[in-house]
């Protein structure tokens, strides 16, 4: 990728997270990086086409972590370690988190990869479940299909819990980034057996 088609995009990144996605003209971002309306249509000729490029990167780096992090030996530390790295992307992106509802009916490339998305992580967490189980660390179902609703309520809080905050918020930061981690610990935490908890415990005071 060239220059100027980065900084394209590192602008429009920025001032989406900053502004929202709908206050936010090319016009604007040209102004932000100082190039002319004509140099930033010669790399993106429409808005949409700046928005996918921003959430081809975010599931690109999200790719990336997860196949690390699957490659490796599934405990609960490194889960642990897995879930913070995730909140640092989601935040570094949470244009995408703050507008997902308006990004998956106004854009259809998106609306299917984000399906394909949430199918994949619900494999990912299946998958890392079952090793926590059998490591002892969670404990089992007490009805079947407990840990489906576990998941569901998992994808509310990781996708939706910045759009709830926007609502009353002028501007997401640094404090939401970490309430946002924290109430996802807060829903795991009950589901996991005496060592498990003690463990969580103990990384948050890292």
């Amino acid at each position: 990728m060239n220059r100027t088609k980065r900084k394209i995009l590192d602008s429009a990144l920025r001032l989406y997270n900053e502004q929202g996605l709908s206050a936010v003209s090319q016009r604007r971002i040209t102004e932000d990086i100082g190039i002319s309306p004509g140099n930033l249509t010669y790399h993106f000729k429409h808005k949409s086409h700046i928005v996918m490029a921003l959430y081809d990167d975010f599931t690109l780096e999200i790719s990336e972590e997860a196949r690390r992090f699957l490659g490796e030996e599934i405990t609960l530390e490194r889960f642990l370690d897995f879930i913070e790295d995730w909140f640092v992307i989601v935040y570094k992106y949470r244009f995408i988190f703050m507008d997902l509802s308006y990004l998956t009916r106004n854009y259809e490339k998106i609306s299917a990869q984000y399906k394909d998305f949430v199918k994949v992580r619900q494999s990912i967490f299946n998958k890392i479940l079952d090793r926590l189980i059998e490591a002892g660390s969670v404990r089992k179902e007490e009805f079947e299909g407990e840990y489906d609703y576990v998941y569901k309520q998992l994808h509310m809080i990781s996708d939706f819990y910045l759009s709830q905050v926007n609502v009353g918020a002028k501007k997401i930061s640094k404090r939401e980034q970490a309430q946002h981690r924290e109430v996802f610990f807060h829903a795991i935490y009950p589901y996991f057996n005496k060592a498990g908890k003690a463990e969580i415990l103990s990384h948050f005071k890292r």
